[in-house]
């Protein structure tokens, strides 16, 4: 099914009173530093709901609101892991940004019910493309910045772990090799720190089995879906939008609609039920 590795106690057991996230437009709820974000709901002609590369809520709104959590969303569309591996992205959010700005803000949380979690992986595989191949040191740089939110004066023991672009990994974008070596040196990454620090509780979540599930077997009509395209014409503008988004894989293309985010979230709970080692 997916990684997991334990003791993260599943969200029904697990007391999340806060939630903290960092990642790309997959994650982004519209505001990039914490703050309360826009209603999910349509302005004008823009397909962004609220800020957001969706028609609906995003997968984390999802899980705060099903914990009943408050959510702090520092997410921004582009982003990548650290600019500096990325010449070609220099001028995007990164995670090493977003954790600096959450810590400039002298949050005091409780570490025992604040569940950070961490999406990242899109952005940098397309920036291998021009790049070159720097998806281990990608690697690096994120298990980087989960020790630093280890550290004091966060000291966060709980993380939720996203990856998705091992989908379809037959991709041109996705070659295999690429994907595992990144996908692989994570996983083990924040397997070694589970083990140097007992307190520590993770869940790691490969979304390329739910892509998979969609777009090869069983196909997308066990899903519910009408097809596997998307269905706002642009990220700019709604018009010419097809008549049944919801029944569509994609809102934006490459973007979940928020019937596919919801699929999401029901996949990480469900993983975080049922899947340990």
């Amino acid at each position: 099914m997916t990684e997991f590795t334990s003791p993260l106690v599943p969200p029904v057991a697990l007391q999340i009173l806060m939630g903290v996230c960092f990642g790309d437009s997959f994650t982004s709820d519209g505001k990039f530093d914490g703050s309360e974000p826009d209603p999910p709901v349509p302005s004008g002609t823009s397909p962004r709901y609220g800020g957001r590369f969706a028609n609906g809520y995003v997968w984390v709104e999802n899980l705060a609101n099903d914990t009943g959590a408050h959510l702090l969303d520092y997410a921004v569309p582009g982003a990548v892991t650290d600019t500096a591996i990325w010449p070609s992205k220099v001028t995007e959010s990164s995670f090493v940004n977003q954790v600096a700005i959450f810590q400039n803000q002298s949050h005091n949380f409780n570490p025992e019910t604040t569940l950070y979690s961490v999406f990242f992986g899109i952005n940098d595989f397309s920036a291998s493309a021009k790049d070159g191949d720097h998806m281990v040191e990608a690697a690096e740089a994120l298990l980087g910045q989960v020790k630093l939110l280890m550290e004091s004066p966060t000291r966060a023991r709980s993380f939720l772990v996203i990856d998705d672009y091992g989908r379809d990994i037959t991709q041109e974008l996705t070659p295999q090799a690429v994907y595992r070596s990144r996908h692989t040196r994570v996983f083990n990454g924040l397997s070694e720190m589970q083990q140097e620090y007992s307190k520590l509780r993770f869940a790691y979540v490969d979304f390329a089995y739910l892509w998979d599930g969609v777009l090869k077997t069983p196909g997308y009509q066990a899903f519910g879906y009408n097809n596997t395209g998307y269905c706002s014409p642009s990220s700019t503008s709604s018009v010419g939008a097809c008549a049944d988004p919801e029944h569509t894989f994609y809102w934006i293309n490459g973007h979940p609609s928020k019937q596919t985010h919801r699929i999401m979230t029901d996949y990480i709970e469900e993983v975080l039920v049922k899947c340990k080692v």
